[in-house]
């Protein structure tokens, strides 16, 4: 997450009381998960989450009731910069990371900067503003997958809305009709019906050689005209 650092600290004080309300840690004191987080799909899996969490990040909030044997890591947030480890891959897992940014126009410069230039797009962006100019800017200088405004994953579960990625992010889009053109291969089919032979013919002497600097320029005129064929029959 880019925060602007001029509501940083208002926005980290509303973070930590919202988690302290909907995720409070004492209902993962025993270590080995509860609450409304559930647990990693393997041990492999939460040892990586967990060590995600090093030096080249702070943690400021949660961050002590890891139990990787019991596959448990507990909701945690850090504060990260483009460098830190836990910015190199995706988390898929309970931490969220902070980055700090001056202004929107820095936070666009940042992801397209370490992301966007590398072809690695976000799957999802995500802009919380009162402001519409905002929104639009925001929306029009980086490119994603989906994009949910002052709203969280709801772009994803709206059955006439296309979900998918871009560039590294994925290919293609579902939901849907959107999914049933994804996943079906279009093939392209010409049926000919006309069976002349004359030498005349525009569709004998101009397709087939030997072939000259007129029939190229023919070539290239045709190209130009719009197929009214059916149309005029």
């Amino acid at each position: 997450m880019l925060v602007e650092e001029c509501v940083k600290e208002e926005f980290t004080n509303e973070l930590f009381s919202a988690m302290d309300r909907m995720y409070p840690l004492s209902s993962y004191s025993n270590g080995d998960g509860g609450g409304d987080v559930g647990k990693m799909i393997s041990v492999q899996h939460a040892e990586r989450v967990a060590n995600l969490i090093d030096s080249t990040c702070k943690i400021i909030y949660g961050g002590e009731l890891h139990n990787v044997q019991e596959r448990f890591v507990a909701p945690t947030i850090v504060e990260a910069t483009a460098d830190s480890t836990i910015m190199k891959e995706e988390i898929f897992g309970p931490i969220l990371a902070i980055i700090t940014v001056p202004s929107v126009d820095d936070g666009i410069h940042f992801v397209n900067h370490h992301y966007t230039s590398k072809a690695e797009h976000p799957l999802a962006l995500y802009i919380f503003s009162q402001s519409k100019e905002e929104q639009r800017k925001i929306m029009n200088a980086v490119p994603s997958g989906t994009c949910g405004v002052n709203d969280l994953i709801k772009q994803a579960a709206n059955y006439y809305q296309p979900f998918g990625g871009v560039g590294t992010s994925g290919i293609g889009a579902y939901n849907g009709k959107h999914g049933f053109d994804f996943f079906s291969h279009y093939r392209g089919i010409l049926t000919s019906n006309n069976k002349s032979s004359f030498r005349y013919d525009p569709t004998v002497w101009l397709a087939n050689p030997p072939f000259d600097e007129r029939k190229i320029f023919l070539f290239r005129c045709v190209g130009k005209v719009p197929l009214v064929w059916d149309q005029l029959k």
